[in-house]
Order: C-alpha cells, then sequence, then structure tokens
C-alpha cells in the first residue's frame, strides 16, 4: 500500500500544521522551493509555514495544500485518553 495515501495527520495549532506540510513534502522527495514554485509563492513563504508562523493566511495554505495535492477534513476534536 501506498505510506503516503494512508498517513493522517492530527494538527491543532500551527506548528502542528507546519510539521505535517513539512512531514509530506518530505515523504514527496520535493524542495521548499519546488513546493513554493508549485504553489505559485516563495519558497520563503512555504518555510515560515512549515515552521509555524503564526499568521499565516489561509490562502497561502490552501495553495501549499494543493501544490502537495493535500485537503482539509474538519471534524470534531477526540477526547485525549
Amino acid at each position: 500500500m501506498d505510506r503516503k495515501k494512508e498517513m493522517a495527520i492530527t494538527a491543532r495549532n500551527p506548528a502542528q500544521v507546519g510539521n505535517a506540510l513539512l512531514r509530506y513534502r518530505k515523504l514527496e522527495g520535493w524542495t521548499q522551493k519546488k513546493v513554493g514554485d508549485r504553489a505559485g509563492i516563495k519558497q520563503g513563504i512555504v518555510s515560515m509555514v512549515e515552521s509555524g508562523t503564526q499568521g499565516t493566511r489561509l490562502e497561502t495554505l490552501c495553495k501549499i495544500m494543493a501544490a502537495l495535492d493535500l485537503e482539509f477534513v474538519i471534524q470534531k476534536r477526540r477526547k485525549s485518553e
């Protein structure tokens, strides 16, 4: 099975979202520049998002996710056990 299709990452804050994007980018074997080129943004913006910089525009996040062929799934939070 394709590991990329099975992997799901829970993210609840900017740092976790950035880390999830970083992990998917590395699974693809892509550089930040390649993601930026595909998303139509600068490499430095990709770096800022991956590092969890607060204040990232939703539009920018959506561009990066589209470049990585990812999508949001919104669901009720699970309780910590």
